[in-house]
């Protein structure tokens, strides 16, 4: 089929989307900063990503995915109003196999295996220890999901790793509906040890170019910084260029490859220590639409994710950048070079303190970025204090 055709078939059915989001509740929030409602929240999860629309039952609702330290898969919320949300289930189950079991983990530094847990067969990905590390936890992480107009498809993001090293990859699946029936597509991307390569193949994002009809997706932690990488226009869960890992849109260091135990030393050193301000990771990356400003911005999170996390901003005309922050500085910089103090990107998120109270929120990074009704909505981690795990806080941007 033309691509011409292809386009004009995408934008019609862009038309229909746009047409089934006119329903979309009407969003009020408040903010009682004396009481935190974490019983509502979405959570406890971490790197939670969201959207509007179409569930099983027929209806739209918000959608949110995301993933939890304690081995219960990715995870699949629900909310009418972005602030009471329901658990909806999870991506892959007994009867939905994640397709790196059919290999068993086969081209890869390590392997993967499945434990299932009580009777609800839910699939709980666990790492072997690899590289000295010898911590076993679930290997999910930090989902995303993408609407793609020209099939009308909603394509899954997911990232499997060891933690501290660069042995992971980005898998994909796909559905018609946000809550169920989810189908493996299989291995996107994957970086390993001693690859070469710069970036860790975790924390995507995908957006389409604004009237190009061209995929991206940003993606990497830590080693070699956040790299854009673009996907096949017709089939999204492949790269355009296979054995391609991207181009660098935003970095804190010059370094090709941390050392194993200087990012050890950086995500373990106490509040304050300098060999922790080295952390770039959980990026994602909007098109203001209702501005009409023509910019990409393009949003990055820091630091420790107990503590200090906190999320930046830069934006550029180009998807590929150069971004660049309020002051014009550029988001790839050498923070070594520059002094430990000197950070780069318009700081829009970080932990805080009511001083009324005393108490507050920390670890606010891993962003999802989303437009409703003319609204643009910021979501991060968000960690209240005396609380186990972390819940998704939701702000409006303005």
């Amino acid at each position: 089929m033309p691509y011409k055709t292809v386009l004009t078939a995408a934008l019609l059915a862009a038309a229909t989307l746009v047409s089934a989001l006119a329903a979309e509740p009407v969003l009020e929030f408040k903010v009682n900063k004396d009481a935190p409602r974490t019983a509502g929240m979405c959570g406890p999860t971490h790197d939670e990503e969201v959207i509007y629309g179409l569930g099983s039952d027929g209806k739209q609702h918000y959608f949110a995915v995301g993933t939890d330290v304690r081995g219960s898969g990715i995870m699949i919320w629900q909310s009418d109003d972005l602030v009471n949300w329901k658990d909806a289930g999870r991506v892959f189950t007994r009867e939905n196999k994640p397709a790196i079991l059919e290999n068993g983990g086969r081209g890869f530094a390590y392997t993967f295996r499945n434990v299932e847990v009580g009777d609800d067969g839910v699939y709980r990905l666990l790492d072997t220890p690899a590289q000295g590390n010898n911590r076993l936890g679930n290997a999910f992480w930090a989902p995303c999901i993408y609407y793609h107009v020209y099939d009308q498809t909603y394509y899954l993001y997911y990232c499997c790793s060891a933690f501290g090293v660069r042995n992971s990859f980005i898998g994909c699946a796909k559905s018609k509906t946000l809550d169920k029936g989810w189908t493996d597509c299989g291995v996107l991307i994957h970086t390993r040890v001693g690859d070469g390569k710069r970036f860790n193949a975790i924390d995507p994002a995908v957006i389409m170019g604004e009237n190009t009809g061209r995929v991206w997706m940003v993606y990497g932690s830590y080693f070699g910084g956040i790299a854009l990488v673009e996907l096949d226009p017709k089939d999204p869960s492949k790269l355009l260029h296979p054995g391609t890992h991207g181009k660098t849109v935003a970095s804190r260091t010059t370094d090709t490859v941390f050392d194993i135990s200087t990012l050890e030393k950086a995500k373990a050193a106490p509040k304050n220590d300098p060999t922790a301000g080295q952390g770039i990771e959980g990026a994602s990356i909007l098109y203001h639409r209702y501005l009409h400003d023509g910019y990409y911005y393009l949003f990055v999170s820091y630091d420790n994710l107990e503590w200090s996390y906190h999320c930046r901003v830069g934006r550029s005309k180009d998807i590929e950048g150069p971004y660049l922050d309020y002051n014009g500085k550029p988001l790839i910089y050498d923070q070594r070079k520059l002094g430990e103090d000197t950070v780069y990107g318009t700081k829009i998120i970080g932990p805080y303190r009511w001083k009324s109270t005393g108490t507050g929120w920390a670890g606010t990074g891993h962003t999802t970025v989303f437009q409703a009704r003319g609204k643009v909505m910021f979501g991060s981690n968000s960690k209240w204090q005396g609380e186990r795990g972390s819940f998704l806080g939701l702000r409006r941007v303005f």
